[in-house]
């Protein structure tokens, strides 16, 4: 029970920083979307 909590918390943390980072980085996700768009 106590691993699993642990887990949950780890998930909830990772998913928070993930989104800090495609925040910080929205320029360069928009540019590597468009390059990704040209190409097909």
């Amino acid at each position: 029970m106590n691993f699993f909590y642990t887990i949950k918390n780890y998930i909830f943390f990772y998913k928070f920083q993930f989104r800090r980072y495609i925040f910080s980085n929205q320029k360069t996700f928009k540019i590597y979307d468009i390059l990704l768009h040209q190409k097909t």
